[in-house]
């Protein structure tokens, strides 16, 4: 049994290890070659300039509404836009990278490959809380984290400066927190893990906002099989208000809370019949 957790350590360290030495590399000598990320990085960039930073602001010809935009400084023909369908937390973390490492690609991207490596070892620790005594799902680990490590979608999004794998992260660490909460006896529930699961769900919002919405799904599910009760979901919600409402609150005073609602929910609708998300 040692032996056996010993060997699924090592191959894991291994390859994390490889990882993030490849994409240290990679996203220190790589410019930025994708519009997304490019995008979100002068997002961040102009948010730091402007210090308006509950909204992003760019001078992007997509998503433009005409009644959200100031001048360019310095012109009287060219304007930047507030993007009310977007959420500002992983851009504040891009102006924390920036501001305090500098600011080429590998600091904008950063962010993203945090949270990439660490939605990994969130997964790694839960599977081994529960299944470490058992050789065959130690095995099944290591094979399952070799899949996740060499997964092309998570290598390039962890390299991007975009806010996927921040969503990823939270909705992943909320549900984790959620399954955790329901295993145990009702009276015997830590409430606690219930709290955590509605915070992370709020920086999950806060991330990128309407793809946070598949969370309904498992709740669901939790509250049809009476895993959780209202009062759970209460919790639930009022420990995501905790997170969202101030950022809520923010763009209600200074754009109207009609118009961001609007904004907001075109931008949802838009988006799930688009080719293009």
């Amino acid at each position: 049994k040692m032996k056996m957790r010993f060997i699924i350590i090592a191959v894991f360290t291994i390859f994390i290890s490889i990882f993030i030495i490849k994409s240290t590399v990679d996203m220190t000598n790589t410019p930025f070659y994708d519009f997304d990320e490019a995008h979100r990085a002068e997002n961040a960039r102009t948010m730091m300039e402007y210090k308006t930073f509950i909204t992003p602001l760019s001078g992007s010809p997509f998503d433009r509404d005409e009644r959200f935009k100031i001048p360019l400084r310095g012109s009287n023909n060219y304007y930047l836009y507030y993007h009310l369908e977007r959420p500002p937390f992983v851009y504040w973390l891009m102006i924390a990278s920036t501001v305090i490492f500098g600011t080429g690609e590998f600091y904008y991207r950063l962010p993203s490959f945090l949270f990439g490596i660490g939605t990994i070892m969130i997964f790694y620790l839960f599977v081994k809380r529960y299944f470490s005594a058992v050789k065959t799902a130690l095995l099944s680990l290591s094979v399952v984290i070799l899949c996740l490590l060499t997964s092309s979608d998570l290598w390039l999004s962890s390299q991007y400066a975009q806010l996927d794998t921040a969503l990823t992260f939270f909705i992943f660490t909320s549900l984790i927190l959620l399954i955790t909460y329901c295993q145990k006896n009702v009276l015997k529930r830590n409430k606690f893990y219930l709290f955590l699961s509605g915070i992370s769900f709020g920086l999950a919002v806060l991330s990128k906002g309407q793809p946070a919405v598949v969370f309904i799904f498992p709740m669901a599910a939790l509250i049809l099989t009476k895993k959780l009760t209202l009062r759970d979901l209460l919790l639930f919600i009022l420990s995501t208000a905790f997170v969202v409402l101030p950022w809520l609150v923010s763009l209600a005073f200074k754009f109207g809370l009609f118009n961001f609602i609007t904004v907001f929910s075109k931008f949802a609708i838009f988006s799930s019949i688009s080719k293009y998300l």
